[in-house]
This record gives structure tokens, sequence and C-alpha cells, in this order.
């Protein structure tokens, strides 16, 4: 299990160069980037943008959240942007109402592209944040369609990340790692992972344990201003719990 960073933690930056500076001063070399930074739906020299990454050290390791819908021209540009840049995933969204329609007709591209794609869960508030919404989805498609398990948006929604970790190993392909403390009103806010509700090593061991072999990508989304401490402190317990 590699490390990776959402480029979401550094999102008051607008240029490549500041995320590769902030990446690296994270001590990685593994970044999972979002349309913001790469959009083939807006951009199409996106590949000038991704190069400049790899020239500077930085592999892209997954890009997402993208929202794939009924518009069978866009998600194939999703798919093309995904195969070009070598990914073998794509975290995405489906629309309220339409989830089950929106995978089903996904599906025929991930068999094409040889690419999954890992549905994120957002939280309580989230169409797809819950785990019967993820079974609907699920009882319906291959494996091909699976969860990208953001574990404090698990937590937001009641449930145990490590728990849910276990329930979708065979839909399991990616972890966006962050971690939440919760107010007396059940607001979320962000923490250094393993400092909140996140069972941190019993997830890592269950990872383990169920041959999870894909990037473990950091989002945190504290301290907008100056996240790189913090995300170094979250990089540093990741590394200690896989020990």
């Amino acid at each position: 299990m590699r490390i990776s960073i959402q480029s979401w933690c550094f999102r008051t930056w607008s240029e490549p160069q500041e995320i590769i500076q902030a990446t690296k001063a994270c001590g990685l070399d593994y970044i999972e980037l979002g349309s913001i930074y790469a959009d083939p739906l807006r951009d199409s020299e996106y590949m000038s943008t991704i190069n400049m990454y790899r020239t500077n050290g930085i592999e892209v390791s997954g890009h997402g959240v993208n929202g794939l819908d009924a518009n069978q021209a866009n998600n194939r540009a999703w798919f093309e942007f995904a195969k070009a840049i070598g990914l073998d995933s794509l975290v995405v969204s489906f629309p309220k109402g339409e989830e089950v329609e929106t995978a089903r007709g996904v599906e025929p591209l991930c068999e094409e592209f040889g690419i999954k794609v890992a549905i994120h869960n957002h939280g309580r508030k989230h169409n797809l944040g819950s785990p019967d919404a993820l079974d609907r989805v699920f009882s319906h498609t291959s494996e091909s369609i699976g969860l990208c398990l953001d574990t404090a948006w698990m937590l937001d929604s009641g449930y145990d990340p490590v728990e849910m970790a276990e329930k979708y190993r065979d839909r399991l392909h990616g972890v966006h790692l962050k971690d939440f403390i919760f107010a007396r009103d059940g607001r979320p806010e962000d923490t250094v992972i393993g400092e909140g509700n996140l069972r941190l090593g019993a997830l890592i061991q269950l990872l383990r344990d169920t041959g999870y072999d894909q990037f473990l990508t950091i989002e945190y989304e504290g301290d907008v201003e100056n996240p790189v401490p913090n995300c170094k402190k979250c990089v540093e317990a990741i590394k200690t719990a896989l020990g």
C-alpha cells in the first residue's frame, strides 16, 4: 500500500508548481488530482499538466471526484483521460435518483477500457453516503463498479469504516483516509488522521488481511490556508500504522 494525497487538501493554490511543492513537503511522491487541476472536458491539453507533475517526480495516482451521468460522450472522455494518464480506476459520483441507471450505463466503458470506477461516499446527506445506497447500486452491477471508501464521511453516516472495508472488500477500489471529530450538534471537523474517531491501526490491519494493494489517499481538509504541517502529521501517522 502506497500513500498518496488528494489535491483538494491544497485547494487554495491554483498553480501546479505550488501543488508539487506542497506534495514534496509532505514527503510524498503521489497525488490524486481533482478536476480543478486536470479536466479533459475543459482542457484537451491536460497531458502538459500531467507531465509537469511527472518531470518534478510526482506521479498521478488517481483522479476524482468526477460526476458521471447519462451523457455517454462525457463519460467516455473521462475514461479516455484515465487511460491516457495510466490510471486503473476513477473516483466518481452518480446523480441522485439515477444511481443504478448511470452505473449500468458506465459498465460497458469499464470493460472496454479496463478501468474500474469507485463511488465516493460523501456522508449522511449524500445520495451514495450510506451502505444501503451503495448496496442498491452494487446489487445491479459487476465488481467493476466499486467503492472509494472515504473513512471520515463514512463515520459521518454513522458507520465504522473498518467494518465497511470488510463489507466491501471485493469492491474496494480506493481509500480516502480522512478523520473527523464531532461537535455535540453532530457537526464534523477534520483532524489529523488517527486522532479522531477513525480506528486507523485496525483499518490498516484489515486492509492487509484482505489483500488491499491500492493507494491510501490522504484527504485532510482542515487548515485551508496552511495545510502542509498537519498533512505531514497524517503521513507520519499512516507510516507508523503501516509499520
